[in-house]
This record gives structure tokens, C-alpha cells and sequence, in this order.
């Protein structure tokens, strides 16, 4: 009977090995799936950022042209005042030599 005991004994100390390995397979599975959840979540964050980036340099690219434009049509402005300035001008003439002729 004590024979029976102590192998019972050696049987349940070798299966309560086998059962802690056994949890700290696990725990280790658990931890590598947290740390791989951590980088997923760290990447996502990171393309995020870069997404982000990207959009205010698109936004910024287009914001100089948009500037670059008003810029162009400022001077085309300018440019058309002055002619009609000069219209102007010629047409004052015009009137002054007509009146003068009449």
C-alpha cells in the first residue's frame, strides 16, 4: 500500500509538472500575443502619423499653388488696370479733342 502511495504520489507530482509547463507554455503564448497586439497597434498608430503627414504635405503642395494662383491673378489684375487706366486716359483725350474741334 505505501508502495501505491508513493507511486501515486510520484504520478501527481509528475502531472502537476507537466500541468505548471503546460500554464507556462501558455502564459508565454499569452504574452507574445499581447506584445504582437502592441506592435499591430503601434504600426497602425504609425501609419496613422504617416497618413497624416502626407495629407498636410498634399494639403501644404496645394496651399502653394492655390497662393501661386492668387499671385498670377493678382498681376493679371494689375495688369488689366493699367489698361484700363490708359483706356481711360485716351478716351479723356478723345473728348478733350472733340470738344476742341466742335
Amino acid at each position: 500500500s505505501e508502495s501505491a502511495d508513493g507511486r501515486l504520489s510520484s504520478t501527481a507530482k509528475v502531472e502537476a509538472i507537466a500541468l505548471r509547463s503546460e500554464e507556462a507554455e501558455l502564459d508565454a503564448a499569452v504574452m507574445e500575443t499581447r506584445r504582437i497586439s502592441w506592435d499591430a497597434l503601434r504600426l497602425r498608430m504609425v501609419s496613422e502619423r504617416q497618413q497624416s503627414s502626407t495629407a498636410a504635405a498634399n494639403a501644404k503642395d496645394e496651399l502653394a499653388a492655390a497662393a501661386n494662383d492668387a499671385e498670377t491673378a493678382k498681376a493679371e489684375c494689375e495688369r488689366a488696370a493699367k489698361r484700363a487706366a490708359e483706356a481711360s486716359r485716351q478716351l479723356e483725350e478723345l473728348r478733350d479733342t472733340d470738344e476742341h474741334l466742335r
